[in-house]
């Protein structure tokens, strides 16, 4: 079957009574790539219009746009009509689910399951936060990107990804007709979203009847008394227990299991972040809760917001600043690389050439017309400013580059992947200088440390991954040289003060870590953000540290005590990257919500 004369279905995966899944070919892309298509159609009449159809897929696509930067969750690549019927490209996930994991290794136990809840949990705060229900959580729409066998000899199920967000939300809005039909699966669906009725605890229901299944290896629908109304699961669970410690941790996880599959909804937990706080507490991992800091007086003010990124995707994910501090640049999802000029606030121009998102962007640190960019297209693009060309492409990633930055003198190029490399090039030749090999996951962010021979300090590319991990590689040996741990999840922004002598890593676990590269030991946690942080610069004096969170904030904080000094907001939605031209003594933020905000002291704040 041809799609869209871009895609070609080779394989139904499987088909509900509203909906197909495809697994498919993207032609265009070199070499040809596997997706996943949700082919939906609607029960609308054929004289009701698209159009509304259409709107209510874009908005819902929208809301799933912005969880894409998870590495537990499929990309949504693209959509389409065609004949009618409305298709989904996802990105394929290759891996086992859990369906089929127990079916090969039998019951899981009550340390994977804490693992899985804990692994997940995040994940589905995200999506809640986003205003998107998942509505069919279970175990065939888990998928672990390792085989389920190695899971259970590692003892590890941190990396599992949740597939299928949103889709039976999106459905919903498509059933004009019956706008209160249940969508989803009757087996882990809770009472009130098998009414049509789903809110986000019924995810919660979900992922309980899930872990029940799993702990048990019994159907549900056979753990369930329906003349009683009530879960009797724990009959087939509890006197598996081999000793008294192990029986005590069995209960405390029934009792939570139990809060999450209770019927009434008013009895049951409502939100992730209390689940998670719970398993967390089970785990032995007590988490502080940060001291709010008194409110101040702002002494910083957005004195500009640039627009222009437009279009059905136009996430801005990066921002640059020259070294001159004349212009600005941002990479977004509309394909585009936009030149702003920061002293008029206007756009300059508008660069094009990648065939996707562009994910990544920085400035030679000593030529303010020379540009290179990163994009999910699998290419790293050089640009000459002047001639707004492309006078260089390297090709070599296997998958999405997230991260592109020239060295502190501007000799090569160091660039980060999801195929979990960091590439080292000599840009100006193109050649690849080496490839540094060590992270699990997907490389998210990368920085140099300042140039050894100002500084005193060893030369370091420090490399953060989704694995949580940050490490550490010697630009004279490319060898790694330390990993640094402490985050429990994605690190997805690292960045050396200016001296380097300290590191700041931060990710979504929603800390900030200040390492001291001496000892390699974090000499701060910084906490104040709610949700996960994306963006850190360090101020030209290295004794402010300016991150950029989900939580649509930027905060200021003194290094050398670790408190929070000021929080900036405008922004209406994730903030995805920060900037900063120390000579201006100005901040630059992009966001989600298309913009870009200028900030700046109010001693700079122009007069009228």
């Amino acid at each position: 079957m041809q799609l869209a004369n871009r895609y070609k279905a080779i394989q139904v995966l499987g088909q509900g009574g509203c909906s197909r899944t495809l697994l498919a070919v993207d032609q265009v892309l070199t070499p040809l790539t596997l997706c996943v298509i949700k082919q939906l159609w609607s029960d609308v009449t054929s004289s009701s219009p698209m159009l509304s159809i259409q709107e209510r897929s874009r908005q819902a696509f929208q809301c799933l746009k912005k969880l894409e930067s998870s590495i537990q969750l499929p990309t949504y690549l693209d959509q389409f009509e065609q004949n009618g019927i409305l298709y989904l490209v996802q990105q394929f996930i290759p891996g086992d689910d859990l369906a089929l994991v127990l079916a090969q290794k039998g019951t899981f136990n009550t340390r994977e399951v804490c693992q899985i809840l804990v692994s997940l949990l995040p994940v589905i705060q995200q999506i809640h936060t986003c205003g998107v229900i998942h509505g069919d959580i279970k175990p065939e729409n888990i998928i672990c990107r390792v085989s389920g066998v190695s899971c259970s000899e590692q003892g590890a199920w941190e990396d599992l990804v949740l597939v299928d967000v949103g889709i039976t939300q999106l459905l919903a809005g498509m059933k004009t007709l019956q706008p209160r039909m249940a969508i989803g699966s009757p087996t882990y669906g809770a009472p009130e979203q098998l009414k049509g009725n789903p809110t986000f605890a019924s995810d919660l229901y979900s992922l309980g009847v899930t872990c029940i299944h799993l702990l048990t290896g019994i159907h549900p629908f056979s753990l369930f008394d329906s003349v009683n109304h009530r879960w009797a699961w724990q009959n087939y669970w509890l006197s598996k227990a081999a000793n008294a410690e192990e029986r005590l941790q069995q209960q405390n996880l029934a009792q939570l299991l139990d809060r999450l599959i209770e019927p009434d909804l008013n009895q049951r937990i409502a939100s992730a972040e209390e689940v998670l706080l719970e398993v967390q507490f089970l785990r032995g991992e007590h988490r502080s809760t940060p001291v709010s800091q008194p409110m101040r007086s702002p002494t910083w003010k957005c004195y500009a917001t640039l627009t222009g990124h437009g279009g059905l995707f136009a996430n801005i994910n990066a921002i640059a600043i020259s070294p001159n501090s004349q212009m600005l640049a941002s990479a977004s999802d509309d394909k585009t690389i936009r030149l702003w000029d920061i002293q008029a606030g206007k756009e300059q121009f508008t660069l094009h050439d990648h065939a996707h998102f562009v994910k990544t962007v920085a400035f030679h640190p000593q030529d303010d017309n020379l540009l290179v960019s990163g994009s999910r297209d699998r290419t790293i693009k050089l640009w000459n400013l002047q001639t707004r060309s492309v006078i260089q492409i390297l090709g070599g990633h296997d998958h999405t580059v997230n991260a592109v930055l020239f060295s502190p003198d501007g000799a090569f190029l160091a660039s980060g992947s999801s195929d979990k490399q960091v590439k080292l090039w000599d840009w100006a030749t193109g050649k690849v200088i080496t490839s540094l090999t060590g992270h699990d996951l997907a490389v998210t962010a990368l920085a140099f440390s300042p140039n050894a021979s100002n500084s005193g300090c060893q030369s370091l590319l420090a490399s953060a991954g989704a694995d949580a991990s940050v490490q550490l590689w010697d630009l004279k040996t490319f060898e790694r040289v330390h990993t640094l741990t402490g985050h429990t999840a994605n690190v997805r922004a690292v960045a050396f003060s200016p001296a380097g002598r300290w590191l700041a890593t931060a990710g979504d676990d929603r800390t900030i870590r200040l390492w001291d590269l001496a000892s390699q030991q974090t000499i701060h946690v910084l906490s104040g953000h709610s949700w996960p942080v994306s963006a850190l610069a360090f101020s030209s004096d290295g004794e402010t540290l300016i991150s950029g969170s989900w939580d649509k904030t930027v905060k200021l904080w003194q290094v050398s005590t670790g408190k929070e000094i000021e929080t900036l907001v405008g922004h209406t939605d994730s903030v995805s990257d920060t900037a900063i031209a120390p000579d201006r003594g100005l901040v630059a933020s992009a966001s989600y919500d298309r913009t870009i905000k200028l900030w700046r002291m109010s001693l700079f704040q122009p007069t009228s």
